[in-house]
């Protein structure tokens, strides 16, 4: 069975260097937005002014200090994400209309950092909090399909973007964890004389690393192959001997090549090769 072992998480400082762009990127729209409205309506307007005074500092906090106690406590990501959403509601009610395009930045900047640091969970708590807090001030103005276009534009652009660096995060956190059972396995096959432990240690890389119904270790002897260790859709065959004149592991001996073959259901245009079924009596998709 393929291993379902996650794989290890980012590093504290491969987070950082991934949402500093973002952090400098909030903390420039949110002093421009403040500003602006400030400059927009001169009449006092010390609550804004001090909220973005705390919104920045917490900003500039979080990149340095919290973000790595949020990669080991449970507790900073919660706090995070709950600061966060309530923050930018009430951000909403401050900024005035003509501002509300840095609002959606920050919303879409906010979540993307979410997820990174803290995970998916915490990203839609985040977006949550923020239509709780937002919707109350925004419901009666909701009366035509541009204005609750409008309104629900941050959220669709956030949860595409939260999908996408959730996948990436998925996808290249697998990679990492194939890339280092390969290289622990490498190490131990190097360290052993013994063919059993070297085909088990074999079967387990392939088991941990690779997703396929069918694989097979084989060593040559003479004109044949010895398969040691064949899988074929959930089955093991023990064995079995194939010859290498005319078979597509006899042309990779042969030519000292890697051989990949998309469709099998296409001729196969190698000179002197015969297709052999082995194993379960179905014809492999691919080789």
């Amino acid at each position: 069975m393929k291993s379902t072992k996650p794989a290890a998480p980012f590093t504290p400082q491969e987070i950082r260097r991934f949402i500093s762009p973002l952090t400098i990127a909030a903390v420039i729209v949110l002093a421009l937005a403040t500003t602006g409205a400030v400059w927009e309506h001169p009449s006092p307007n010390l609550l804004l002014v001090a909220f973005g005074v705390i919104g920045i500092a917490y900003i500039t906090t979080a990149h340095l200090l919290i973000v790595r106690s949020a990669l080991r406590f449970g507790t900073y990501k919660l706090l995070n994400a709950i600061l966060t959403g309530i923050g930018l509601g009430i951000l909403s009610f401050l900024l005035p209309e003509s501002a509300m395009e840095a609002l959606h930045i920050l919303i879409v900047f906010s979540v993307v950092v979410t997820a990174t640091t803290s995970g998916r969970l915490y990203a839609y708590l985040t977006l949550g909090l923020f239509a709780v807090t937002s919707l109350p001030g925004k419901y009666l103005l909701l009366n035509s399909a541009s204005a609750l276009l409008e309104y629900s534009t941050p959220f669709i652009v956030s949860i595409v973007v939260l999908e996408v660096i959730v996948q990436i995060q998925d996808t290249t956190q697998q990679h990492i964890f194939r890339l280092e059972t390969i290289n622990r396995i490498s190490q131990q096959i190097m360290q052993s004389l013994d063919t059993e432990e070297t085909l088990s240690l074999l079967k387990t890389a392939i088991q941990e690393t690779l997703t396929a119904d069918t694989y097979f270790i084989g060593i040559a002897q003479d004109d044949q192959i010895q398969l040691d260790l064949f899988y074929d859709d959930g089955e093991y065959f023990n064995d079995i001997c194939v010859p290498m004149e005319g078979t597509l592991s006899g042309w990779v001996i042969k030519n000292q090549k890697a051989l990949f073959l998309p469709d099998m259901r296409e001729d196969v245009a190698l000179e002197g090769i015969k297709l052999l079924i082995i194993g379960k009596e179905r014809t492999s998709l691919s080789w």
